[in-house]
């Protein structure tokens, strides 16, 4: 009896074995999808929705779409493999409005997954929309004049060069690296964006990283972000809420709100021409080099200058400081700003004379 419950616990015990690492050893499998459309509209669109692969968008030398689908998985057996190529979803589409509309990702499955992408090439002519949905993949895109719109989560999104009409981009835990980019709007959540120099530039942002080299017009509202700015013309930030903001030199004109948020502005050019500045429960330090200061554009110890427009109601510190030291005053008639306007109210303001 004892021998009989021996050897089914024995057969039991092997079936569980693994089998030898050669049969079980997974294979890479590759499937490639090619399509090629031609819209004859105006009005012409190219919207992609896609999960798990990464996106290359060039430019087309031809009036045609080129697509390429790449499919791959690891599997035990080409059969197996094919199986699993045949229930992805992949669904590709010309509309009645002639636009080509493509949707592809995970079905419903019944079965434990192996790693599997689903990566496309996609050569697009100008003067079509591009509409990209993409998550748990990257985006490449260089050398286009197309207008934009792309959604991504938890993937990076990698443009060198894009000179387009107007971009749409909206980050979620994901990445932005932009060289040059013209007419550009973003919203960011829990991601970073890398730009080397930009115009016309807006920006919706939360819990982000923002590396900004040279812009110019840009409008940039931030919550609980860190943003560094290397030289900027013209930028205006209307909503600055618990934020670090670091920026290099100013150009022409800043406007910031500030709402418990540290600022810092290492230089101000020479012929700036509008600084205003909002600051409530913040603090800030402002630097100016290579021009002289005149007591009418800044308040010293706690009295207002008589041409310049700063409001005193509530304020905790707002000097003038010329190398770390509090000065009476510094003569000379170099520094010119048409509209110069703060206001601080329970925060602290430094503006400091640099060295030159």
């Amino acid at each position: 009896m004892y021998k009989f419950y021996d050897k089914i616990i024995f057969i039991l015990l092997w079936s569980l074995l693994p089998i030898s690492n050669k049969a079980q050893e997974l294979k890479s499998f590759e499937k490639t999808l090619n399509y090629s459309y031609e819209l004859l509209s105006k009005n012409k669109l190219f919207k992609l929705n896609n999960e798990y692969g990464d996106i290359s968008i060039l430019k087309s030398d031809n009036d045609k779409i080129e697509l390429k689908c790449i499919l791959t998985t690891k599997s035990y057996s080409k059969e197996e493999a094919e199986l699993f190529f045949n229930r992805l979803k992949f669904e590709e589409r010309i509309s009645k409005y002639n636009s080509v509309i493509v949707n592809s990702g995970l079905g419903r499955f019944d079965f434990n997954l192996n790693d599997f992408q689903i990566d496309y090439l996609i050569y697009i002519p100008e003067k079509i929309k591009i509409e990209i949905n993409n998550k748990y993949g990257d985006i490449f895109i260089n050398d286009v004049s197309n207008q934009i719109e792309i959604k991504i989560e938890y993937g990076n999104i990698s443009c060198p060069s894009i000179n387009n009409m107007i971009s749409d981009i909206d980050l979620k835990y994901s990445s932005l690296k932009i060289g040059k980019a013209n007419n550009m709007t973003i919203k960011s959540e829990f991601s970073r964006i890398s730009i080397e120099s930009i115009n016309n530039l807006d920006i919706n942002s939360s819990n982000s990283f923002i590396n900004i080299q040279n812009s110019k017009d840009s409008n940039i509202s931030t919550h609980r972000d860190l943003i560094k700015f290397g030289e900027s013309e013209n930028l205006n930030l209307p909503e600055a809420i618990s934020s670090n903001i670091q920026i290099g030199k100013i150009n022409s004109s800043i406007k910031l709100k500030n709402t418990k948020s540290n600022f810092l502005i290492k230089d101000i050019a020479d012929k700036l021409k509008d600084l205003s500045i909002i600051n409530e429960n913040g603090n800030g330090v402002i630097f100016v080099s290579n021009i002289n200061l005149i007591n009418r554009y800044f308040m010293l110890n706690n009295s207002i200058a008589s041409q310049s427009e700063i409001d005193t109601e509530e304020i905790d510190e707002i000097q003038l400081r010329n190398d770390g030291k509090t000065e009476d005053s510094i003569e000379t008639n170099s520094f010119k700003i048409d509209n110069f306007h703060i206001i601080n109210k329970a925060g602290n303001i430094d503006i400091i004379r640099k060295k030159k």
